[in-house]
């Protein structure tokens, strides 16, 4: 390696910050040991990479969006690939994860469109939710006998995954691990497992029958209604005991399940909603994918609107939210694409991560002066968004919080508000209160170079 190719790279303490180079093929440095967070942020001419058996660590969203990576090949000095390690790389075709690896942190390999196998060695004991989601030409998964729980949305939206093995060291399956798998035919589940969350198949619309344990516990609509849940002790699914049937509305009960003020489910198709008086809580998944909802009235006793709670109400244009309200959890409006607009109550201190995600309908948005946190892709992909009042009390805007909304020309802030690094598209102008001149740049204007990263969650959802 030459000298001006070493000048590419910045390396602290064995740390490689960052790749400041251009180059398509890479060889990283032996001097290396960690490969930083956001190393190859973005890297677009990137296309292969040689990692050093002197690298231990492969850091958060160290090649997030390298899109034009094709093939990777992991030494087996490896032992943690971290949260969005090779996230968004869409032309990365194979991977080689090797024996020294434990543990696969969350979307280490999400949206990665054309990997098409992965095979998990038995050294690995963790793989993170949401790991190989949405890898949508991802055929077959091989997944070790090291390995306890299947964890959420892991291999959510892999549509062309069409059979799985599920090893006997696994207990749990979470909700949502194989949510839209609609290639998926086969699934070999074992006696060991214990518990299959809610949603863990959910819209896995070829699997046609499932064998498994009769001392399994199966969660409220674990798999699609069409799914035949055969016990290995030969019972017909007829037999199935109603406790461990998907649980459908029934026009004889009440459309509000509450149980201690918190409304656990909606059950009805009303598209106007009133929400009890009685209740508190608006509880993770209340509304989950309620199609036919347009509006809901939230009273004046609620507090929490919980996790996803309204996630996906497609058809959702309009809510009231009361004062009384002072957690708006993370997800609890996400996907609510036909949402135009929305109150902020004054008692809420922080946006939640992914809350108001893809709510693609949403042109404007007045945070309320008690609020001092917008959190990591709070209004992510909020494409229509074209005006957002952020008061003096907030004091964080977290990266991504605003990324992808496209239409959002400029924002006006206090110059005393920390912007973490790409909270902001690009071309959004930021306007400070204090200041008569713009930045344009927000990500070179808000934050020191010295400054460390924080870390990101997340892309979609839901995590719970």
């Amino acid at each position: 390696m030459g000298l001006f190719d070493f000048l590419n790279f910045k390396i602290e303490n064995g740390v490689l910050k960052k790749y400041k180079g251009n180059s398509g093929v890479v060889k990283i440095p032996d001097s290396v040991t960690t490969i930083g967070e956001r190393a190859f942020y973005e890297c677009k001419s990137l296309t292969s990479i040689t990692i050093p058996d002197s690298v231990k660590i492969i850091g958060k969203e160290a090649f997030f969006r390298c899109q034009s990576l094709t093939s990777v090949t992991i030494p087996n000095s490896v032992t943690t690939i971290g949260d969005y390690a090779f996230g968004i790389c869409t032309n990365l075709t194979s991977i080689t994860i090797p024996d020294s690896v434990t543990t696969i942190e969350k979307w280490a390999f999400s949206n990665c469109e054309n990997l098409t196998s992965v095979t998990i060695p038995k050294s690995v004991t963790t793989i993170g939710d949401t790991a190989f989601s949405s890898c949508t030409k991802l055929t077959s998964i091989t997944i070790p006998d090291s390995v306890t729980t299947i964890e959420r949305n892991t291999f959510s939206y892999c549509i062309s995954l069409t059979s799985v093995i599920i090893p006997n060291s696994v207990t749990t399956i979470k909700s949502c691990a194989f949510f839209h798998c609609t290639k998926l035919t086969s699934v070999t589940i074992p006696d060991s497992v214990t518990t299959i969350e809610r949603d863990a198949f959910i819209n896995c619309t070829n699997l046609k029958e499932v064998f498994i344990s009769r001392n399994t516990k199966i969660e409220e609509e674990a798999f699609s209604k069409k799914t035949k849940i055969i016990y290995r002790e030969n019972m017909a699914a007829t037999d199935i005991p109603a406790a461990v049937k998907p649980s459908l509305p029934d026009v004889s009960q009440k459309a509000f399940v509450i149980e201690n003020h918190v409304l656990l489910k909606y059950q009805g198709t009303e598209s106007k909603v009133i929400i009890p008086d009685g209740v508190t809580t608006i509880g993770e998944r209340a509304f989950y994918k309620c199609k036919s909802l347009t509006s809901v009235n939230i009273p004046n006793h609620v507090k929490i609107i919980r996790a996803c709670a309204f996630f996906h109400c497609e058809s959702l244009t309009a809510v009231t939210i009361p004062d009384s309200v002072t957690i708006i959890a993370e997800g609890a409006f996400g996907g609510c694409i036909a949402l135009t607009s929305v109150n902020i109550p004054d008692n809420v201190t922080a946006i939640g991560k992914y809350a108001f995600i893809h709510c693609e309908s949403l042109t404007s948005v007045i945070i309320p002066d008690s609020v001092t946190t917008i959190e990591p892709y709070a209004f992510f992909s909020c494409t229509k968004l074209t005006s957002v009042t952020i008061p003096d009390s907030v004091t964080t805007i977290e990266r991504d919080a605003f990324i992808d909304c496209t239409s959002l020309e400029e924002v006006t802030i206090s110059k005393n508000t920390k912007i973490l690094e790409e909270a902001f598209p690009k071309n959004t102008k930021i306007i400070y209160r204090e200041e008569t001149l713009s930045k344009t740049d927000n990500r070179k204007s808000t934050v020191p170079s010295s400054a460390p990263l924080t870390e990101k969650e997340i892309r979609n959802l839901p995590e719970t």
